[in-house]
């Protein structure tokens, strides 16, 4: 019967695996024979997963299988990330985070379970992540040198939020709080969705979210842009000036986070590389970078797994130095 030839075959092929300690071609050539998963470690609604919502669909359909994206929020991110560093290194699990997962997790657990070049192999970079600074309606201040005063007027009496410790919002927002002397109150939250409707509820009095999460909510009044962190503006929000403009050229208003794909450590190299070479293409795709843009990110259109880590390795000493000037610490 052919179906026994198979079988013995492929039987034959893993006893080799075994013997040898090499990844069976077969496995390489038929990836993917079932659906993939992408690990999303925020909640439903924010601007990380509608980023992984977009490559999921075009990644579906460039690889003739299905592509899942599933939520895993909490702890920063840790809940999410350490899933995927534990999974099996076979290409069907991956993860699709922020940088902060990554690179500055580590300064705030001292039981983080997972170690990012132990653990997990970068794939790539998709975007850079510029935040924008806003107020809920009953601050009153028009712009970020104005915020700065305010918050040190008020002292101890403001609340600021993020998605959560060690991401940029926190970072930030705690290195503000250190150099005006203002004693703020930081709030974490599961992801981006949750914080904004804190903001509309008055629960925090400002925080650092993405263009596509603000936009309708600046639009009808109920939050006030201030800025843009990084140096150059977006596509999104064109009259918007950056943080640096205004004058805030310290590095916590100038850097910016991003978003990438990982897998397991132990995932092959061939399979890595085939997902790499997807997550390329998708990339390069005019309707992607259109919806990219229109969310407020900055699209990276040519990166892969040798790429990100130079990225990675580029940034990790940059946070080293915004986690110890922030002043930051576990809540």
């Amino acid at each position: 019967m052919i179906v026994q030839t198979l079988t013995r075959r492929r039987l034959i092929g893993a006893l080799t695996v075994v013997a040898c300690g090499t990844v069976p071609a077969i496995a390489v050539a038929d990836y993917p024979d079932r659906p993939i998963r992408i690990v999303v470690p925020f909640t439903p609604g924010g601007g990380t997963d509608a980023a992984a919502r977009i490559f999921a669909e075009k990644m579906a359909l460039e690889l003739g299988q299905t592509v899942i994206v599933e939520n895993k929020p909490g702890a920063a991110s840790i809940i999410g990330a350490n899933m995927v560093a534990k999974a099996k290194g076979d290409g069907y699990t991956l993860l699709f985070a922020a940088s902060n997962a990554f690179i500055t997790n580590q300064f705030f657990y001292t039981d983080v379970p997972y170690e990012t070049k132990r653990d997990f192999k970068l794939l790539y970079q998709v975007a850079t992540i510029p935040q924008v600074l806003v107020v809920n309606s009953d601050v009153k201040v028009k712009t970020a040198p104005e915020l700065l005063e305010y918050v040190k007027e008020h002292k101890g009496k403001i609340n600021y939020g993020s998605y959560g410790i060690g991401s940029y919002p926190h970072l930030a927002g705690s290195y503000m709080s250190a150099k005006q002397d203002a004693d703020m109150i930081h709030i974490a939250y599961k992801g981006e969705a949750p914080i904004l409707q804190a903001m509309l509820g008055k629960d925090i009095h400002f925080t650092f979210a993405s263009a596509m999460g603000v936009t309708p909510h600046v639009q009808a009044g109920t939050m006030n842009a201030l800025g843009i962190t990084g140096k150059t503006r977006i596509s999104a929000l064109p009259d918007l000036p950056t943080l640096v403009e205004q004058g805030l050229t310290d590095d916590a208003y100038s850097v910016s986070g991003w978003l990438g794909f990982a897998a397991p450590a132990s995932t092959p190299d061939d399979i890595s590389a085939r997902i790499a070479a997807t997550l390329l293409k998708v990339a390069q795709m005019p309707e992607v970078q259109k919806r990219f843009e229109e969310m407020g990110f900055l699209m990276i259109t040519d990166s892969n797994p040798e790429k990100v880590t130079a990225v990675y390795e580029r940034d990790l000493p940059i946070w080293t130095a915004l986690v110890e000037s922030s002043g930051a610490k576990v809540d």
